[in-house]
């Protein structure tokens, strides 16, 4: 025992221990499923040393406790248990608005279990899609070899596989595409790393691998400088790019747009005007602090009128259908959010 706690106080002074240890608990404060990432590092850790490393664990999980409860506030009154509440209500994505998928509205608890793979299939690149297939191909055949390195096995199993089938299968509520779990994108591209890896095993030359890549990228790189500032947005080929998305599946869904609606209204808007919004918070921060900010569909605004600053997400952008248009930001064709002006005689 003497031996152990001595090789433990060893182990809480290495530099690479603690670094690693508050890496891991920043990463559990920000994600509440963060310790997935330590259990891929003790279990490589247990399969390569054993238990003889067993001090090493504990300094790493010692520091990433220690970091958590500093840098997560909620923590502090009841560790554990004010953790396993945040993990039990963080897995159920509370979410009461709906969320659209393939032209119909759904409750986060309510999409199909094709929703995940869907979204990814039409969110990333074409380029992407085709290698991550590839690469999983190659996977099982070192699978099947027994060619596949022990430590991106766990990191792709726990990184990503584990998830990624649980969501599926738990049909755990998500919305908003598939933002609450890019944390598992990057094992997903381990795949991508396969199928270059073997591309590359057959081009040699410097330069013409970086032609491979600059042509794999330029999918992406477009479409980026078409919709800036709204990368978010994009939809890939399989679905008919954004245009083909709109509608159909979510596009703006934090409003940044509003920022530019704003640049218009703020200059014209007269003193404590009238502004109906759909989404207060997400307009407020770019307003004149003047305007009487409301909701669009409160008695006040369907009253007596005003500004209308309404989002093409759940279609508000088709309300007030004969009040003058003051402003759209479109990017392909496709309506982010528009700013009208609305005369308390329309109905």
């Amino acid at each position: 025992l003497l031996l152990f706690l001595q090789d433990l106080w060893h182990n809480l002074r290495v530099k690479k221990i603690l670094f690693a240890g508050i890496i891991l608990g920043i990463t559990t404060s920000v994600r509440v499923l963060g310790p997935l990432a330590g259990l891929i590092v003790i279990l490589y850790i247990l399969i390569k040393e054993g238990d003889k490393k067993l001090s090493t664990i504990l300094a790493y999980f010692a520091w990433t406790g220690f970091t958590s409860y500093l840098t997560w506030p909620f923590l502090w009154r009841a560790p554990l248990k004010h953790y396993f509440d945040s993990l039990t209500l963080m897995s159920k994505f509370p979410w009461k608005g709906t969320t659209l998928f393939m032209g119909t509205s759904y409750h986060a608890s309510d999409i199909p279990r094709s929703y995940l793979p869907t979204m990814m299939g039409i969110q990333f690149t074409e380029t992407i899609v085709i290698l991550v297939l590839i690469g999983f191909v190659l996977l099982l055949k070192k699978l099947f070899k027994k060619e596949s390195p022990v430590d991106f096995l766990l990191f792709f199993f726990f990184g990503f596989f584990l998830v990624f089938s649980a969501l599926i299968i738990l049909r755990s509520p998500l919305y908003d595409n598939f933002r609450q779990v890019l944390f598992i994108t990057p094992a997903l591209f381990m795949l991508v790393a396969i199928a270059l890896e073997k591309l590359f095993e057959r081009i040699r030359k410097n330069w013409t691998r970086a032609i491979v890549i600059i042509l794999l990228a330029l999918p992406g790189i477009y479409q980026g400088v078409q919709l800036h500032p709204y990368e978010y947005t994009y939809y890939n080929a399989f679905v008919g790019d954004p245009r083909g998305a709109f509608r159909r599946f979510e596009t703006d869904y934090w409003r940044t747009s509003y920022r530019e609606l704003a640049d218009v209204l703020n200059p014209i808007a007269e003193n404590n005007a009238r502004v109906g919004v759909t989404g207060l918070q997400s307009f407020k921060f770019y307003a004149r602090p003047d305007p009487n900010l409301i909701k669009i569909n409160g008695d006040e605004f369907k009253e007596n009128g005003g500004y209308a600053v309404l989002t093409s997400r759940w279609d508000y952008d088709k309300a007030y259908a004969e009040a003058t248009i003051l402003a759209s930001v479109e990017r392909q064709g496709v309506i982010f959010s528009v700013l009208k002006y609305v005369d308390k005689k329309i109905p």
